[in-house]
């Protein structure tokens, strides 16, 4: 299957819309497309008008879109040194206020970056008396979300 290039151009404005993600150069672009083009072949659609015809009347389609539609760039402390200053923040900020340090990710992905800073704070509830966090993560893509909820990854190698 191959897609023309104002069918492309087409994906490209509806990953910007949906995803509010920038598709200015051609980073990633080539994913994106194979990811549509794997998608139209499992529903079995003939062209790009018909499988977008069948995401604007199927929910289910339309949440497997956001997905092939979204970066999923995720690690278990991906970037290191934000940790570390993440810790020095939580524990500067505890000696002023005196109430649950509170972090969101507002583009969980898979949940790894998400469960690295609960560990993180962990470690250090367990050096200072009295200190308390939250942590609340969300994304788009509703089919990352399941599975960071579901919090089951593969060992490290």
């Amino acid at each position: 299957m191959g897609l023309t290039k104002q069918e492309e151009e087409t994906i490209y404005l509806i990953a910007e819309k949906i995803t509010g993600t920038s598709q200015q150069g051609v980073f990633r672009k080539d994913i994106l497309v194979r990811n549509v083009e794997r998608r139209m072949v499992e529903v079995n659609t003939r062209s790009l008008a018909d499988y977008l015809q069948l995401v604007n009347s199927d929910p289910l389609q339309y949440q497997n879109l956001v997905s092939d539609l979204t970066i999923h760039t995720t690690s278990w402390f991906r970037e290191k040194p934000h940790y570390d200053l993440l810790k020095q923040q939580a524990a500067d900020l505890f000696k002023t206020a005196k109430r649950p340090f509170k972090v969101w990710s507002s583009a969980c992905s898979t949940g790894e970056e998400v469960y690295s800073a609960a560990l993180v704070l962990e470690g250090l509830r367990e050096h200072l008396q009295g200190f308390e966090y939250e942590i609340h993560g969300s994304d788009i893509d509703i089919v990352s979300v399941d599975k960071a909820q579901r919090a089951l990854y593969e060992a490290a190698g």
